[in-house]
């Protein structure tokens, strides 16, 4: 996932910066160094924001899925988001 398309993602998804943050587990911050191109979107990130976007009438999402399925093991993924709880 691009800078550009996390930020689209963010306002697609109604979210302010501090939402962002909560929502993803990141401080508010590193959402900004990502917003404005800082830092990269991290894989974990990217895979929580195309999972929340998943539309059931979207033409495109065998190829989303196809994506998520390249990004490695979704139950590390999972299980280091739970952990951070």
């Amino acid at each position: 996932m691009t800078n550009n398309q996390f930020r689209n993602a963010i306002r697609r998804l109604g979210w302010n910066q501090a939402e962002a943050a909560q929502h993803l587990r990141l401080s508010q911050g590193h959402v900004s160094h990502i917003m404005r191109g800082n830092r990269p979107v991290g894989d974990q990130t990217a895979l929580i924001l195309a999972l929340l976007l998943l539309d059931e009438n979207d033409a495109d999402q065998p190829r989303l899925l196809g994506t998520l399925q390249g990004l490695g093991d979704l139950d590390a993924c999972f299980s280091s988001f739970s952990a951070v709880s």
